[in-house]
């Protein structure tokens, strides 16, 4: 899935009560991979990495009944990204 040049494939999703778990794959390209939960007015960023190997797991604990956002983007180093925009729901 993506919405750019570069492509963010989602692997596995799994929650709980109060917590989700994301595993994605990114695209062979990118030097660059940012996890953001938009939060009301502003937005809350998980993770952001340049380092290699990039991540490709997250997990967000003590969570409250609702949903959940998450947009995960890859960039490469000209500028191109690629990104995915999950919503999940906690019961």
């Amino acid at each position: 899935m993506s919405n750019g040049e570069l492509q963010v494939s989602l692997r596995k999703v799994t929650h709980s009560r109060s917590s989700i778990a994301i595993d994605w794959s990114n695209d062979h390209r990118a030097t660059r991979v940012s996890v953001v939960k938009p939060q009301g007015r502003g937005e809350s960023t998980l993770e952001e990495s340049s380092h290699q190997p990039l991540p490709t797991h997250l997990v967000d604990r003590h969570l409250s009944p609702g949903i959940h956002i998450y947009i995960i983007t890859n960039w490469d180093d000209s500028g191109s990204s690629g990104q995915v925009r999950l919503p999940v729901k906690l019961t």
